[in-house]
């Protein structure tokens, strides 16, 4: 009797962990949950910890509560100027009403990232078409991702439990077929452009140089006009200088500037022919 007694209370102790061990659920940091009675939600749980369940009439559904990332499919939108492009986003989200979010994507990631896409497309082509072309690709493209993702979030939250953290483009592209009458139009303008700037370029050079040379003739000339005038005064001077030693010594005076006419007037080259009592000879006959 004793032995099976001792049986008989093993058994229950193992049913007894057994069923300890099926009705509590652990729930993790970084986690949230769901509890479901015959497949019916009947608790969201958003803290860490132990919760007790009936088994095998109760589950807890565990999911993540970190923000999670993924990548989205290019899509094709239309601007605001008729311009063809294919955006490709990324975005980052996380589960913020696990209820609502088992429900809407049946605890299914793919589809919860199927419903973030329907939902991030649908906004994006009513921004782009509400945007030129060169807004999307250039400075415009932050406010206009930064209001994507607002709306996003709005509209996620309220219907799938979902929470957008960020809405991001990764690339701008253009259609295949559209490309090329793109980057021929681009390749004309920047040629335009440049032609543009190198006319200006010559304009500019020739009004240089036009000033530089007027610049150069003022200043010749009044170069010129100095020299001239150093010149008369040093003339008018050279007279005066003539002027006192004649009235000192006319002779002298007279004596002197004959030298300097036959200075000036013999060398080895000069052949003279004068009258024998020619005056301009007098000092070479002594007289």
């Amino acid at each position: 009797m004793g032995g099976k007694v001792r049986l008989r209370f093993a058994f229950l102790a193992l049913l007894a962990t057994v069923a300890l061990l099926t009705s509590v659920s652990i729930v993790n940091e970084g986690q949230l949950a769901v509890k479901t009675r015959l497949g019916q939600i009947v608790q969201s749980i958003h803290e860490p910890g132990l919760y007790f369940i009936f088994p095998f009439i109760e589950q807890i559904e565990k999911m993540s509560s970190r923000s999670i990332e993924y990548d989205s499919k290019p899509a094709a939108f239309v601007t605001s100027d008729k311009k063809n492009i294919v955006i490709d986003t990324y975005a980052r989200f996380r589960i913020s009403d696990p209820s609502m979010f088992r429900t809407a994507a049946q605890g299914s990631m793919s589809r919860a990232q199927a419903l973030l896409d329907d939902a991030i497309y649908s906004i994006l082509r009513n921004d782009a078409g509400r945007h030129s072309f060169s807004e999307i690709i250039g400075g415009n493209r932050a406010t206009i991702m930064s209001n994507v993702t607002e709306i996003a979030n709005r509209e996620t939250k309220e219907k799938y439990g979902i929470e957008v953290l960020s809405v991001r483009i990764k690339r701008v592209s253009l259609p295949t077929e559209n490309e090329l009458f793109v980057y021929d139009r681009m390749r004309t303008e920047r040629e335009r452009q440049a032609k543009q700037y190198r006319s200006e370029g010559q304009e500019i050079a020739l009004g240089i140089s036009s000033e530089t040379d007027r610049e150069r003739e003022v200043i010749m000339a009044e170069a010129y006009k100095t020299a001239q005038e150093i010149l008369g005064n040093g003339e008018q001077e050279a007279l005066k200088i003539y002027a006192r030693a004649y009235s000192k010594d006319p002779e002298f005076y007279a004596f002197l500037r004959t030298l300097e006419a036959y200075q000036t007037t013999f060398n080895d080259d000069t052949v003279i022919v004068l009258a024998a009592d020619d005056p301009f000879l007098n000092y070479f006959r002594g007289k």
